[in-house]
């Protein structure tokens, strides 16, 4: 690994950055954690109450206007077939009904997602994608918009940790799959994702493993997933 010789001298260390590969990909990785509002509500988690009037705030954001405008600058590059966002915390909209599970996530940030998620629409985005970690489940959702929940506009593939204790059960992962906006779900074992691309499609394998604990545990396949 590289040695860091000196700190940064800025206490705001610009993180967010943009790559590309060839005719084939545009990602943008954000940072989600450092211009972000704190977290509404109390940062409650699994509250089924429904939100305070503070997480319903147009004007809280997620990434701080600076990085919200670079995004959108950036997002639609037309010469690539995939566009794609790296990003902490879960985008996809999992809230049920007027109740926020987890404050942290994108849901305690609702008006800024649809405002994001809208530009996305406006633009013309084509193949839109979102990479997510920063939760010990796997899962795999479409994002929609306010104004047209029913119509996905792309596909989450939410990465589960990779040797941490799992924070799932049965019931937790049943209720995610029941959810309007998840493809499906996996919540007890660790992995990462292998993901593949084409010109025609993006393959998202979810590898696990039987005990993270043990090593050389056993490695399988869980889904594989497509988007044409």
């Amino acid at each position: 690994m590289p040695v860091r010789l000196s700190p940064p001298t800025d206490e705001s260390l610009t993180i967010y950055r943009q790559f590309s590969w060839g005719d084939l990909l545009n990602l943008l990785v954000v940072d989600g954690r450092q211009y972000r509002d704190d977290q509404a509500c109390g940062d409650a988690v699994l509250n089924t109450e429904p939100a305070c009037d503070e997480a319903l705030d147009p004007a809280r954001t997620m990434l701080g206007a600076e990085q919200e405008k670079w995004f959108s600058e950036n997002i639609n590059d037309t010469t690539k077939v995939w566009n794609v966002m790296a990003n902490q915390t879960v985008m996809t909209d999992i809230r049920l009904g007027a109740a926020v599970l987890n404050y942290d996530q994108w849901d305690g940030y609702a008006p800024d997602r649809d405002r994001i998620l809208t530009d996305v629409v406006n633009q013309g985005v084509k193949n839109f994608v979102v990479l997510t970690g920063d939760i010990h489940l796997a899962g795999i959702g479409q994002l929609t918009t306010e104004a047209a929940p029913t119509t996905a506009i792309g596909t989450e593939f939410v990465t589960t940790s990779i040797s941490s204790s799992g924070s799932g059960s049965a019931a937790t992962e049943s209720l995610l799959i029941a959810l309007p906006n998840i493809i499906d779900a996996e919540v007890m074992y660790r992995g990462y994702t292998l993901h593949t691309l084409t010109a025609n499609d993006w393959t998202a394998e979810y590898r696990i493993v039987d005990n993270n604990l043990v090593e050389g545990s056993t490695t399988s396949v869980w889904k594989t997933f497509k988007v044409t």
